[in-house]
């Protein structure tokens, strides 16, 4: 142990300061303006509706002229703005932040900049919130800066109304200012790099609007070469930052915009989804996306370039067979890579796996169970056309896009292979509904593919798992995955995503095949049948409402008394007897006790 001993006059001078820090916190925490501003900033939070468990609040700061608070990071002075709950009642949050300013204080040494907001700022928030809960405690740090710094804290309650409220002046509200959490970005890419494409993916499915340069790194352009000396892409450009690396321009995007968290929801999660993403982006490009970028890319833009050894691309496809087998096992024990929810581990995988087929090598009929993975990734595609503006009623498939019933362009891969393709509506519903009439569309279809080759035994195997899948004899054929953007309290478009297995199941899993042998239907065929099917509901929810879907659903669906147990994204199990289907989708169980529960969203085990 150090015995530390200080003279008498320099003990006395640190207490004399420690007094006077402990006067000037305890007088900045009970100070009160003119009546106008609680220590120069007053705060609120409006609830815009509850769905669920899920609530979205608007967190607003008022804050005095000549006065600011600090960002979130707060730069290189300040005090960063915190929201936290204690409470176990709040599963999980998300905190939208808003652009902020910039200010600058040029001292004798050095020029500091802080990152901040003034006037009035609003912070859109989502929470989940569990059961029965009708408010909860949100804390607030943060320092109000001008003459001088006051540090401060508040305890904010957030009063939960009803399942089902809504209060569309402040969901639109919360919409404008998610608006305004975007910035003015431009991303210098090159179309067939791996690392390029997983940026656009992850940009996109933040929903941010974003300008591209092309950018060909061989040609090392001096305009390109003064923004990043190293001339490699991608690089992100945004209010005049600049941001090398396609790992950290993806975890800048997921701090600055919020939204879904798609690099985990706990810090296991999130160091699991970047080990992922490092394997992907290292060891996979080493071994395998390497060679045929520098074979079958590089040497067409480099001025002595040869021709591709073969040697090298056989090579590469050898080292992919132990990789593959690595993504089967992790899709199988978690549904995607990393977990139970799409992440950034997903995108940076179809990344570089969308370059090998795009040059024609990768061979899908190594792993059904990829495939179908990655096909659930190109639903991004259609989220970018959306994005675009594509019409109500367009269809993507695959890298084909066709329109309306899908009867243009060539058939996709070959007639004896799976149907993936992504439905774009622009007609208003609920995401859940959505979701329940995609899965009738697919059971529907399959009932006329039966009836029609004398199958009544197979058909009367048909039945939905909530909230998404369709079962044949107790065997996955079919999963839906439904994407939307919703605006004003309303879905602007959403995107359904349909997966349906005909010729080649992944593990554990059935296909038309397996019941019809003599099956020799196309995808396109079948996506006939599918895209009427949809229609055909899609009329009769408009008409007719969720609870008539609802009651088409509960026909093949989970029966009364059904003992259940299901797994939500942040693991918790809930077990119980099946009850019904509320009218938001969500599943309604009783516990042994008698105690009903509703689960919004999981996996049934």
């Amino acid at each position: 142990m150090c015995d530390m001993r200080l003279p008498m006059g320099t003990f006395m001078r640190l207490a004399a300061l420690q007094f006077f820090f402990i006067l000037c916190c305890a007088s900045a925490a009970h100070a009160v303006d003119d009546g106008k501003y609680l220590n120069h900033v007053n705060t609120r939070v409006d609830v815009g509706s509850v769905s669920g468990n899920v609530v979205h609040a608007a967190v607003t700061f008022d804050v005095e002229s000549g006065w600011h608070i600090c960002a979130k990071e707060p730069g290189d002075t300040g005090m960063p703005t915190v929201f936290s709950f204690e409470s176990e009642e709040v599963k999980e949050y998300t905190v939208h932040w808003p652009k902020h300013s910039e200010i600058v204080d040029k001292a004798a040494d050095k020029t500091l900049k802080s990152n901040v907001y003034s006037g009035t700022v609003v912070f859109p928030m989502k929470l989940e919130v569990a059961e029965d809960v009708r408010h909860v405690k949100l804390n607030v740090s943060f320092a109000a800066c001008g003459p001088s710094c006051v540090p401060q804290s508040r305890v904010l309650t957030i009063n939960v109304p009803e399942q089902g409220f809504e209060n569309s002046a402040v969901l639109d509200l919360i919409d404008e200012w998610k608006d305004s959490c975007q910035m003015a970005n431009t991303l210098y890419y090159f179309p067939p790099c791996p690392f390029s494409r997983k940026v656009r993916v992850f940009m996109r499915e933040k929903g941010l609007d974003f300008s591209l340069v092309e950018e060909n790194p061989w040609r090392r352009r001096k305009e390109f070469v003064e923004i990043n000396p190293v001339c490699q892409v991608p690089v992100l450009v945004n209010d005049k930052s600049v941001i090398v690396d396609s790992q950290a321009i993806c975890e800048y995007i997921e701090e600055v915009c919020g939204g879904e968290p798609r690099m985990g929801r706990s810090p296991y999660e999130r160091a699991k989804v970047r080990r992922l993403v490092y394997w992907i982006d290292c060891r996979f490009y080493h071994e395998v996306t390497r060679y045929v970028i520098n074979e079958k890319i590089a040497k067409q833009y480099t001025k002595h370039g040869s021709p591709p050894n073969p040697s090298l691309i056989r090579a590469s496809m050898s080292n992919l067979q132990s990789h593959v087998r690595y993504m089967e096992h992790l899709i199988d024990t978690n549904g995607w890579l990393a977990s139970r929810e799409f992440t950034l581990a997903d995108v940076a995988l179809a990344a570089h796996i969308s370059l090998l087929d795009y040059m024609g090598i990768f061979p899908w009929d190594l792993s059904p169970t990829l495939k179908e993975c990655v096909s659930r990734s190109t639903n991004l595609e259609a989220i970018e056309l959306a994005q675009g503006g594509a019409a109500d009623g367009t269809v993507v498939i695959a890298d084909e896009q066709t329109s309306g019933a899908g009867r243009r362009g060539r058939k996709w891969h070959s007639p004896k292979g799976n149907l993936y393709c992504s439905i774009i509506t622009r007609r208003s519903a609920q995401v859940a509904a959505l979701s329940f009439l995609s899965s009738l569309a697919v059971g529907v279809t399959l009932e006329q593919v039966f009836e029609a080759h004398n199958c009544s035994a197979q058909k009367a195997l048909i039945r939905y798992k909530w909230p998404n899948d369709v079962i044949v004899g107790g065997k996955k054929i079919s999963g839906v995955l439904v994407t939307t953007k919703v605006v004003g309290g309303e879905i602007d478009w959403a995107v359904c995503g349909i997966g349906i297995n005909m010729y080649a199941p992944p593990p554990y899993a059935a296909s038309l095949h397996d019941h019809i042998p003599e099956l020799t239907l196309s995808n396109l065929e079948l996506l006939d049948l599918v895209l009427q099917n949809f229609a055909k509901l899609l009329d009769v929810l408009e008409n007719m409402g969720f609870p008539q879907l609802r009651n088409l659903w509960m026909r093949r669906g989970h029966a009364p008394g059904d003992r259940i147990r299901i797994i939500t994204n942040n693991n918790a199990v809930t077990e119980g007897k099946f009850v019904n289907i509320n009218t938001h989708g969500a599943m309604v169980l009783e516990s042994d006790s008698g105690t009903l529960t509703t689960v919004d969203y999981g996996e049934i085990l």
